[in-house]
């Protein structure tokens, strides 16, 4: 009996046998991919500097928000002051510069008003837009402003502590978070050093904010620091015959400039000079060259693009 069973079992395991493949499966082996390579990318400049901006770019085209005020009473003002904000927002900056001079007279509180975000004098409320167009800044992120106290080289403001106190009392009590007064650009072409002196000192003498000289020349600038002036330079592009939106800085060029940046630097800390007027030809070279002078701790204006 034992052997009919075990007969029978070797015949099972023989029928297994044969059914089962005696051949190993082919290995598989997944393709290998090459994961691509990813270019270092430099993260933007982490500068403690302002970022401010003069000149933007408009579909190709250099525009400024210097007008803001001048443009009062003209018939594509609000159109214009849209479009100022709009570029200032796309170039990444915060901060609004323009012209006051003669712009936002003091006989005139409403226009200060609805420009400069001065309360009401009679019940202290603010001007609401479309009128309120520091509310409209803020609502594109821009909350800082840069308030030219005299164009240059013509002025409708005389020089006197009356008028560098009228300045101030068109922004006073506005909702601004930063209030910077600037004497002028290229100061030196209406004022005299003796002048700048007077104006600075009237500033210090009658708020707290921080206080801006501009020029082209780097030599004027000290001079007006070593006479006693407490401000902060803003050293403007020499562009012999023409503006700097028509003689660029190139990489030729672009080393005197930095070299003059330098030296305010060394007489007052490169946190208290402004690379304050300046071009270049694209989009790229003026966002890497503001990267460059934010890593150096400047504040920067010009043609400065915060967004590549």
């Amino acid at each position: 009996m034992s052997n009919i069973f075990q007969s029978f079992w070797d015949w099972l395991i023989s029928i297994f046998k044969k059914s089962t493949p005696t051949t190993t499966p082919p290995v598989v082996v997944p393709p290998v991919v090459t994961p691509p390579i990813t270019q270092p990318v430099t993260p933007p400049a982490t500068g403690t500097g302002s970022k401010a901006v003069l000149f933007t770019d408009h579909n190709g085209t250099a525009t400024s928000s210097l007008e803001y005020a001048i443009i009062h009473g003209t018939a594509t003002e609000n159109k214009k002051r849209t479009q100022m904000l709009e570029d200032i927002q796309a170039s990444g900056s915060p901060w609004l510069v323009f012209i006051v001079d003669k712009f936002l007279p003091e006989s005139n509180p409403v226009l200060r008003m609805c420009l400069a975000g001065m309360p009401s004098p009679v019940d202290g409320h603010y001007m609401s837009p479309p009128e309120g167009w520091m509310d409209q800044c803020a609502a594109k992120g821009i909350n800082r402003v840069i308030a030219i106290y005299r164009d240059s080289p013509d002025s409708g403001v005389t020089i006197s502590e009356a008028s560098v106190k009228s300045l101030i009392a068109a922004f006073a009590g506005s909702k601004w978070l930063e209030i910077v007064f600037s004497t002028g650009l290229e100061t030196k072409r209406n004022t005299s050093l003796a002048e700048t002196v007077k104006i600075v000192n009237w500033f210090h003498a009658n708020c707290t904010n921080r206080i801006v000289v501009g020029d082209q020349s780097a030599d004027w600038l000290l001079s007006v620091l070593n006479a006693g002036a407490p401000f902060e330079p803003w050293l403007e592009q020499a562009a012999p015959g023409g503006s700097p939106i028509s003689v660029p800085l190139t990489s030729a060029t672009k080393g005197a400039y930095l070299a003059d940046l330098a030296r305010l630097a060394a007489k007052v800390g490169a946190g208290k000079t402004w690379a304050g007027e300046f071009w270049l030809a694209s989009k790229a070279e003026r966002y890497s060259f503001t990267q460059e002078l934010l890593a150096l701790g400047y504040n920067v204006a010009g043609g400065a693009r915060y967004i590549p």
